[in-house]
């Protein structure tokens, strides 16, 4: 025990060392870990892992099919819809494949003038996730990394205060880029799990052309750790920092990008109903609620969870649904 708790603190100084720069990923996807204020990376269960942390796609016990949709403010908000299926490989590990839609909006100095200027990317994402644990001493160690392939379409952005997505064009320049996560799940008992991953491990680049007004955009690594405390097999109390690299959790400022330290709750009651809470950074606050069933009348072996999140802030509450089935 002491010397797996070396291995995971020891990892973590380690790329703490590593250099900053801007780096961003959003709120992230699925309505469960969503309504659980995006803390999954040490709950890291089920299909939600592909995303989350790799690692626990080992804690994978079925074959699983999974879709998010986010109901409104589509103009606005960084994820559209995510897609992922999985099943459990061999007795200690697991496998699944993932698509995301993915946007964002960042300011940008040009090179030649050093103006700040606005820019979005319209991104489209496909992954290949592996997880498992280990044996012996490592028994309760999982390891797992998400081989992303990004297709990329730079837009022009806007500052308006009322800002959409309908109102930046493209400007014609698109690329594809492979990026690659890595993360560690370790089970320190029964209630408590520490959990890391590391994304854009590789620090890609992404090149748009010489023609392009951005001719190299960097995304960083981004690191983040987190822990989750189960009481009972029915409650889950999680924390996770979105991004260690940074000096301040909440700094704003454009070199440095922003951090946020995240809190969710996740409670069952008989197996069938689930509500969650949380909070996703000090601006925004998440609630959500989830069913389990099954179709035993039509389809003995099919499982289903529907699972609904709201993120509440900035003046908007926006809606994500999920749906997942099992067999």
């Amino acid at each position: 025990m002491k010397k797996l708790t070396i291995l995971v603190i020891g990892m973590g100084l380690v790329l703490l060392n590593q250099k900053t720069g801007f780096s961003y990923f959003g709120e992230g996807v699925g309505a469960r870990a969503l309504g659980m204020g995006g803390t999954f990376v040490a709950v890291a269960e089920g299909i939600d892992s592909c995303f989350w942390n790799p690692a626990g796609l080992g804690n994978i016990k079925e074959s699983e099919l999974t879709i998010m949709r986010t109901m409104n403010n589509r103009e606005i908000t960084t994820y559209h819809e995510w897609l992922a299926a999985g099943t459990k490989l061999g007795d200690y590990g697991g496998i699944g494949v993932n698509y995301v839609q993915f946007k964002a909006g960042f300011k940008w100095y040009e090179k030649e003038t050093d103006d700040l200027t606005h820019y979005a990317i319209d991104d489209e994402w496909v992954g290949l996730a592996f997880g498992g644990y280990g044996t012996g001493q490592f028994q309760n160690v999982a390891m797992g990394v998400n081989i992303r392939k990004r297709t990329s379409s730079l837009l022009v952005g806007t500052s308006a205060d009322d800002f959409k997505w309908s109102d930046c064009p493209p400007t014609g320049h698109t690329t594809d880029v492979i990026e690659y996560d890595v993360g560690i799940l370790y089970h320190v008992n029964k209630e408590f799990s520490l959990g890391l991953i590391v994304q854009n491990l590789d620090e890609p680049v992404i090149h748009y052309g010489e023609d392009s007004p951005i001719y190299d955009f960097s995304w960083k690594k981004i690191i983040k750790p987190g822990l989750a405390y189960r009481p009972d097999d029915k409650t889950i109390f999680a924390i996770d920092i979105y991004d260690w690299t940074l000096d301040n959790v909440y700094d704003t400022k454009i070199d440095m990008g922003q951090s946020g330290v995240r809190v969710g709750f996740e409670k069952w009651y008989e197996d069938k109903l689930a509500i969650r809470a949380g909070l996703l950074n000090k601006y925004y606050h998440t609630i959500g609620f989830g069913v389990r069933g099954e179709l035993k009348r039509f389809f003995p072996e099919l499982k289903y969870d529907i699972d609904y999140a709201l993120l509440q802030g900035g003046g908007a509450g926006t809606h994500f649904l999920s749906c997942t089935v099992k067999f």
